[in-house]
Parts: C-alpha cells; sequence; structure tokens
C-alpha cells in the first residue's frame, strides 16, 4: 500500500471527470494537430503535445487501443519528434510512455501498486533498478575522457526502462485473449503490408514514406515469420484459407530475408532459429526431421554457406568486433559490477587502440553492451528475464488450449530464442543511442509487447481455473 500522491491522483481525478467533454472537442481537435504537425510542421512541438493530451484523455476511456496505437505508430507512421541531436522521440516511444504513465497513475489514484503474480515479475524490476543505479554510478569520473552528454544517457535509460515498462503494462493490462490476438493479427496484417510493399516493384516505386528503421531491424523479420509460423503451422481453429494466407506472408518473408539478403546473417539466422524451435515445441519429429534436414544441407554445401557468410563484408565486421569486444572487455573490467553507466563506454573507447587507430565504437552485441553500460548484474537479470520468460513458456505449452492459445506460446518460446541469437548477432533487443539510435524502438518494442503478452496468457489461465484464487499482489 501506498499514500496518494496528490498532484498525480488529482489530474487523473480531472481527467476522468471530463474525459467526455474532452473526448468529443480535444481529442478530433489532437486529431488536427497531429494531421498538421505531419503534413506541414515536422517540429511542432506544442501541436504534438495537445495531440498528446488527446491521446491520453482517450486511453483513459478505450486503454486497449493505445496497444493498437502502439503496433501502428511503430511501424507505419515515419513522423518523428526532434530532440536537438541525431536521435528523434517516434510514435512507438510516446505511446508507450503514454501507456507507461496512465497505468502507474491508475495506480497512484487507486492508493495501491498492484503487480500480477508472476515468476517474470522479479528479474524485470531488479533489471530497471540495475539501470536507474547504473545511471546514478556513472556519473563518476571513470576515465580522464568526459562522459556522454547528460541527454544521451537519459535516453539509454530510457530504452532500457521503457523497453521493461512495455512488458510490464502488458503483463498487467491485457486481461482478454481477444485482445492478445487482435493484436497479434494486427502486427501479421501491418507487417504483411509493409513486406508487400517493398517487395512488389509497382508499390516499392511509389516511393511511400515507410520508416526504414523498420526494414533495417532484423527482430522485425524474425517476429513476423515466428508469429506467422506458429499461427499458421499449430493455430488448428484457424479457417484453411487464413492459413494460407500466412504461409504466402512466411514464403515472401523467408525469400527477402534468406534469399535477396542472404549476406545479412542476422536478418535470417533469428528467424530460422525461431523457426526450429516452434517446431520442435509443436512437432518434435517433424522438428527433429528438419534440424537434421538442415543438418545434412550445411555438411552437403557447407563451401557455398561458408562463402555467404563471409561474403560481402561479413569477415571484416566479425574482426572488427572480436576487436571490439576484447577491448570491452578492459573497459567492463574498471567497473565490473554496475558498469560505466548508460551510453558512456561509447565516449571512453578512444582511450583504447582498436587495429591501429583510436576512435569511438560501440560493442554490436547486446550482451557485451549490457555488461559495458550495466555491468555484470545487469547482464545477469537481463539473462534471469530470458531465463523465466522461457521456462513460462515452457509450462504454459502443456497448459494452453488448443487453438491460438497455444500457437502463441509456441511463437513466443520460438521468438525469445531467436531474439537472443539476435541479440548476439548485434541486432537490438535494447538499442544503443550511439548506434541504432532511437529509433530501433520501433521494432525492439515488439518483442518486448508480445513477451508481456506471455504474462498476460499466464493471468488469463490462471483466472480461467476454477479453483483460482486472486492472482494479484501488492506491494
Amino acid at each position: 500500500m501506498v499514500e496518494r500522491l496528490p498532484l498525480l491522483s488529482q489530474a487523473y481525478d480531472w481527467l476522468d471527470q471530463h474525459r467526455s467533454f474532452l473526448l468529443r472537442v480535444v481529442a478530433p481537435v489532437g486529431v488536427l494537430a497531429v494531421a498538421f504537425a505531419l503534413g506541414t510542421a515536422p517540429n511542432a512541438i506544442y501541436l504534438v503535445g495537445f495531440a498528446g493530451i488527446a491521446g491520453l484523455v482517450a486511453l483513459l476511456r478505450y486503454p486497449m487501443l493505445g496497444y493498437v496505437a502502439l503496433i501502428v505508430g511503430s511501424l507505419a507512421v515515419p513522423f518523428a519528434l526532434g530532440t536537438g541531436s541525431e536521435s528523434t522521440l517516434n510514435p512507438g516511444l510516446l505511446v508507450a510512455v503514454m501507456l507507461l504513465g496512465l497505468w502507474v497513475m491508475r495506480m497512484i489514484h487507486r492508493r495501491r501498486f498492484v503487480l500480477v503474480r508472476s515468476r517474470t515479475m522479479a528479474p524485470l524490476l531488479a533489471f530497471v533498478l540495475i539501470a536507474v543505479l547504473a545511471f546514478i554510478n556513472g556519473q563518476m569520473p571513470w576515465f580522464m575522457l568526459p562522459p556522454a552528454p547528460i541527454r544521451a544517457q537519459i535516453g539509454a535509460l530510457f530504452v532500457f526502462v521503457l523497453s521493461a515498462g512495455v512488458f510490464l503494462v502488458v503483463a498487467n493490462e491485457v486481461r482478454e485473449q481477444k485482445w492478445l490476438e487482435r493484436l497479434t493479427w494486427l502486427f501479421l496484417i501491418v507487417g504483411g503490408l509493409l513486406v508487400l510493399i517493398e517487395f512488389l516493384p509497382p508499390l516499392r516505386q511509389l516511393q511511400l514514406p515507410i520508416p526504414q528503421s523498420v526494414y533495417a531491424g532484423s527482430l522485425f523479420w524474425m517476429w513476423l515469420v515466428t508469429m506467422a509460423f506458429s499461427q499458421a503451422m499449430f493455430n488448428r481453429k484457424l479457417r484453411p484459407l487464413w492459413r494460407g494466407v500466412l504461409f504466402g506472408l512466411l514464403f515472401i518473408t523467408l525469400f527477402m530475408s534468406v534469399i535477396q539478403r542472404r549476406d545479412w546473417l542476422s536478418g535470417w539466422m533469428p528467424s530460422l532459429v525461431s523457426m526450429v524451435v516452434i517446431l520442435l515445441l509443436g512437432s518434435p519429429r517433424l522438428g527433429v526431421l528438419a534440424s537434421l534436414a538442415g543438418a545434412v544441407i550445411v555438411v552437403a554445401r557447407f563451401a557455398n554457406i561458408s562463402e555467404t557468410l563471409m561474403g560481402s563484408d561479413n569477415s571484416y565486421s566479425l574482426m572488427t568486433r572480436l576487436a571490439a569486444w576484447s577491448i570491452l572487455g578492459e573497459v567492463i573490467k574498471i567497473n565490473p559490477v554496475l558498469g560505466l553507466g548508460p551510453a558512456n563506454y561509447y565516449w571512453y573507447t578512444p582511450a583504447f587502440n582498436i587495429l591501429g587507430y583510436s576512435l569511438n565504437f560501440n560493442s554490436h552485441n547486446n550482451y557485451v553492451d549490457i555488461a559495458a553500460q550495466l555491468g555484470l548484474l545487469g547482464l545477469a537479470c537481463f539473462l534471469w528475464l530470458a531465463w523465466r520468460i522461457g521456462r513460462l513458456g515452457w509450462d504454459l505449452r502443456l497448459q494452453a488450449p488448443e487453438g491460438f492459445p497455444r500457437a502463441y506460446v509456441y511463437g513466443m518460446m520460438g521468438g525469445l530464442a531467436g531474439t537472443m541469437v539476435a541479440a548476439f548477432l548485434g541486432d537490438w533487443v535494447l538499442p544503443f543511442v550511439y548506434n541504432v539510435g532511437l529509433a530501433g524502438f520501433r521494432v525492439s518494442v515488439m518483442g518486448w509487447l508480445f513477451l508481456g503478452g506471455l504474462v498476460a496468457l499466464e493471468q488469463m489461465l490462471k483466472n480461467a481455473q476454477p479453483a483460482a484464487t486472486d492472482n494479484r499482489s501488492g506491494i
């Protein structure tokens, strides 16, 4: 139980009492403001702020629309708000802030913080706490060189906290299976349209204003493959027509990522790993056969595959990454417990020589990146969270009923495996501000959203049990 915080509670009361008027007047004007800002004033911060208030009011009345806006805004809305630096605030970030902020306001208003009972909550909260402590610790003068600008440090901390926050809000707020289904199909529809726009020359020639950072993120391709494959293969309640559509989307997506962009290792390997895990869970015999067939192909065509993997600039990339990891190992030793703070290590790398040069560089590996920013303690919490999510999915695979729920569990297990592979290959589960930047949140947030949905599904299954007791605990 926590004491009421008057200012936030009164603000929530006022918004709730006046939401009918605000929905009729402020929300429509907010939509017009967004349209104007998108079309004529890309830096119209006041108009965007006004539209944000309208969005908050709308979410008070229809909270689930926030998750719809999160998916559509992240993947398909090119607008971004300038920050005065190279990073911009995209719609996905802004909507995530609103979702998290409203959830916190609701708990304050009720004078009680409540979280679902799930094994994932402890490592998630521990990870956020370590990120905050690392930020405070990062203000220490670790080198003679200056640390990252405070704005970059806050932005990096923002990525850690907001990613975990999306997971937390979905786990606690999505309570109906129909909404989990709607969000899944929405992602597949929006993602499928983006793939078709890129795949079909007539649509590609239209040069539609699609955020290019979405196409550049391997996790977009991995989650699209994962969701389409798991539902098409194991949602046996899905009509044959729609299963065929999903298989068609899967074929196009794999063709683009595996055939057309075969030198982009992190673009297709996480997807293949995800598919193998899904098959092993849903149809072990088929999974084993597929794994054996893949091994035979690798052995038979080892030379060609090796040439593909090491072709283009992959061999140079591997060499530079190994050199970077070796140097960052020395950096991490300076403060192995809490790291050097969010974003800071990038500014300290010129103190070390890499392949004869003294320059700023980043890790291109999420595990090394987390260890450098949040220390081994932060990395341990991240791996702990992944382990707990995996254990949860392993248990739910037998509990989830046939149809969408079971296919969703298989998909999350495959998606988790693919995510861990992508993190090693340098595609950002937690975007680094001096690499992909805040734009990477457009894609990375999908994993946090849908994995949070796995916890939400766990609660739905608990509540469906006749002897279920109250599954929410107060903090």
